[in-house]
């Protein structure tokens, strides 16, 4: 079993492909079934490599993922590359296993992961909304207001949900295109 692992869910057809690009840099690929799911990543990582039957209802399923364990940072930004290259990995999640995560369940990390995609597709849309803004009238309170909020959320060194983003998009949108 090699130490460079990479789990993979959901590839379908691009998993021989993706596998091809891990053995050039002696990373085994893992096939991770809807049946493993509830297994902690951790365990995953270090038990023999599967590909588990769907039992998962449709409404359940997870975005495709790939979670490499144990790929230092330099070879992981060449996989990347690579993967990037060949046009693989594209609306795939990412992640890397940490001291942290290893311990939740495999749905829950993606679970995480999606979350936190969201909320950075929000965010970055607020961002490019408020860059867009000119001429603004300081005189206009709802208008000052939502971009006093858009940019404290912008600002933000706490976790920002999804539903906040978008609550600063659309009170921004709504001011600016009154």
């Amino acid at each position: 079993m090699s130490e460079k692992q990479v789990l993979l869910y959901g590839l379908g057809n691009q998993e021989k492909a993706i596998a091809e690009v891990l053995a050039c840099y002696r990373a085994e690929g893992k096939i991770i079934g809807d049946d493993q799911l509830e297994q902690t990543v951790g365990f995953l990582c270090v038990q023999e490599a599967g590909g588990g039957e769907t039992g998962i209802p449709e409404s359940e399923a997870m975005q495709p993922a790939m979670l490499f364990c144990g790929v230092p940072q330099e070879e992981l930004n060449e996989i990347l590359g690579q993967l990037q290259k060949k046009g693989l990995g594209r609306g795939v999640l990412k992640a890397v296993v940490t001291p942290t995560n290893r311990n939740w369940t495999f749905r829950a990390l993606l679970g995480e992961i999606q979350q936190e995609q969201q909320v950075m597709a929000a965010l970055v849309r607020l961002k490019k909304y408020r860059s867009q803004m000119v001429n603004l009238n300081p005189f206009d309170a709802k208008m000052m207001s939502a971009v006093m909020q858009a940019e404290q959320l912008l600002s933000s060194t706490e976790e920002v949900t999804v539903e906040a983003a978008e609550s600063a998009y659309q009170m921004l949108r709504e001011a600016y295109e009154r």
